[in-house]
């Protein structure tokens, strides 16, 4: 998967609500880099400089202050600190993502005891395909 800016907001958050103390741009490169673990386009060097894309994706959040203009990161010049804002953002995706897929679990009949144990499974090594390609044709008059 190619990352974007925007897909590094949440994980973004994760981590630095993980190290309270606070992370420089490059700890925070580390543990998105091994939380997201980059392939393809974002692993490649960029030209002329010995930084890769993602790095520079996560150097971005500062350049754009993507997180310090929406209120859910400071960064002091050195340090980036999660801000409540970002903390109760980061609740409120949890908590809407599990809403959700628990409430859509219910619909099609399952048990809440059944969906909380089905929630603790790792599904990692799943995969998921889109259906067939279907062609069509149309007399047109």
């Amino acid at each position: 998967m190619v990352y974007s800016e925007p897909d590094l907001i949440i994980p973004s958050l994760i981590e630095l609500d993980k190290n309270r103390k606070g992370l420089t741009t490059t700890e925070l490169i580390a543990k998105l880099r091994s939380r997201l673990n980059p392939t393809g386009h974002d692993v490649e060097i960029i030209s002329g400089r010995k930084d890769d894309y993602f790095s520079q994706k996560v150097r971005n959040l500062k350049s754009h202050d993507t997180l310090t203009d929406r209120g859910l990161a400071t960064y002091d010049g050195k340090t980036w600190k999660i801000t409540d804002k970002g903390k109760d953002y980061l609740n409120q995706v949890y908590e809407d993502e599990k809403d959700s897929i628990s409430i859509s679990l219910e619909d099609q009949g399952f048990k809440k005891k059944e969906i909380k144990i089905e929630a603790k499974k790792d599904f990692s090594d799943v995969v998921i395909e889109e259906g067939a390609l279907e062609k069509r044709s149309v007399a047109l008059r």
